[in-house]
This record gives C-alpha cells, sequence and structure tokens, in this order.
C-alpha cells in the first residue's frame, strides 16, 4: 500500500466534503424556505463529521491534512448565493444543485475506493460515508418531488 496515496485520496474527499459543508450552510442560511433549510443543516453537519473522521485517518498515517475549501467550491458557493439572493423562489434548482453535487461527491469515493488499494479500516469508513451520501441523496431526491409536484 502507498500511504502517499492513502492520505491524497482522503485529502481530496475532505475537501470535496468542506465545499460540501459550506455550502449546505450557505443555503441553510440564507433560504426563507424552512424544510430546505433544515435538511441542509442536517447535511452540513454530516459533511463536517465525516470529514473529521476521514481528517483523523489521515493523521494516524502521519498526514496533516488541510480543511478548506477549493477555488471550484468557491465558485459553486457564488453561484448558489445568486440563486439565493436574486431567485429564492427556485428551490427546485436549488435542490438540484445540492442532487449533483451529491452525485459527485459519491463518483469522488468511488475513485477513492477503485484507484487507491488502502487498509480495511479505511475501506469501511469510505463504504459507509458513500452509503450515508447516497441515502441522504435518496431522500433529497424525495424532497426534490414535493418541490416539483403540481399544486392542486
Amino acid at each position: 500500500m502507498d500511504i502517499a496515496k492513502i492520505k491524497t485520496a482522503l485529502q481530496d474527499l475532505i475537501t470535496r466534503l468542506k465545499d460540501a459543508e459550506d455550502g449546505f450552510d450557505t443555503i441553510a442560511d440564507h433560504t426563507e424556505d424552512k424544510t430546505l433549510a433544515k435538511w441542509c443543516r442536517s447535511f452540513a453537519a454530516d459533511r463536517h463529521n465525516m470529514h473529521l473522521e476521514l481528517q483523523e485517518l489521515s493523521e494516524s498515517l502521519g498526514g496533516d491534512p488541510e480543511v478548506s475549501s477549493t477555488v471550484l467550491g468557491q465558485m459553486h458557493k457564488m453561484f448558489i448565493n445568486f440563486k439565493l439572493n436574486f431567485v429564492d423562489s427556485d428551490i427546485p434548482g436549488l435542490v438540484e444543485e445540492i442532487e449533483r453535487g451529491a452525485k459527485v461527491l459519491i463518483k469522488d469515493y468511488e475513485k477513492a475506493l477503485k484507484d487507491v488499494e488502502m487498509p480495511t479500516n479505511i475501506v469501511s469508513k469510505l463504504i459507509s460515508q458513500k452509503t450515508t451520501v447516497e441515502v441522504e441523496l435518496q431522500r433529497l431526491l424525495d424532497l426534490k418531488k414535493e418541490y416539483t409536484r403540481p399544486k392542486t
């Protein structure tokens, strides 16, 4: 096993999780939709706990993970801010952005699991976190149906 590759894979996931956490917090702080804000607070807390778990794993391998957002994450946050500031009524659009981000995160987990040989404890943690994101995505898709259901 290549410890450097493991630490890099964990760092990539930590960064992605931090981007997601920041995005969820932004939506929760600025949307007037209480249901969406509640979901985003829950998802942000999950992403925060996930990146802390991965940070601990990286540190156990001698890593010193950096917990910060990426430029892409900051651009995505600006896009979300734009939607929140100018089209807050576009809740389905915000939900679609969250959905898109969750799908990217799932692919990131799959890539790390496929491309990097890791100890079983790390593999188990990544599978568990990926499953959490998949379950949350399904819940989000259910919420999306509520927002896009025709009003009668």
